[in-house]
């Protein structure tokens, strides 16, 4: 369930998740900045006078959490076929296998898998930190052992680790059994 066939080495498997990694984000940046911009804009021209649900929101906390969270939400959907075709990409320029076509649907299943699993090692590592932080600062005072800094780092590396380990080799399954093997 969680092994890449072919088995690959610490080094390699890094740099596949840089070379999935650089082309995510390169390809979903102009669909976030997009958004970003909308909503600025809406902002400025509820300052002018002109209402709309942006500039309403914005007058209440509750609502500018809610509107912001949905436009998370709704951005990482929209970015969900996104992902999928540049993590095949990224497995392909590797040599991994890869289904020859690539429909649009599978590209939302690969989406799906890639955020999904991505979110599992994310509450799992942050579950692992907040317990850490929690048992350490029992026993000392976190910003005089300068702790916070060490913790952080540790709670990248399992980031990093949960990524390589998990939700890489549920990638590469999932394009197996796409490409038919």
């Amino acid at each position: 369930m969680f092994t890449m066939i072919p088995e690959l080495s610490f080094g390699r498997r890094t740099a596949l998740w840089w070379s999935c990694f650089w082309r995510t984000f390169l390809a979903t940046l102009p669909v976030w900045l997009a958004a970003v911009t909308l909503v600025v804009l809406a902002l400025l021209a509820g300052r002018r006078g002109t209402p709309n649900v942006v500039s309403e929101a914005a007058a209440s906390l509750y609502g500018m959490i809610f509107y912001g969270g949905l436009l998370v939400v709704l951005v990482s959907v929209l970015c969900l076929p996104i992902v999928g075709y540049m993590t095949r990409r990224g497995f392909a320029a590797h040599g991994l296998t890869v289904p020859a076509s690539f429909s649009f649907g599978q590209a939302v299943m690969l989406g799906l898998t890639t955020w999904g699993w991505t979110i599992v090692v994310s509450l799992a590592t942050n579950l692992l930190s907040t317990a850490l932080k929690f048992a350490v600062a029992q026993g000392a005072d976190l910003a005089s052992a300068g702790l916070t800094l060490v913790l952080q780092l540790l709670v990248l590396a399992l980031g990093l680790i949960g990524t390589l380990y998990v939700v890489m080799p549920r990638q590469a399954w999932r394009l197996r059994h796409q490409a038919g093997g």
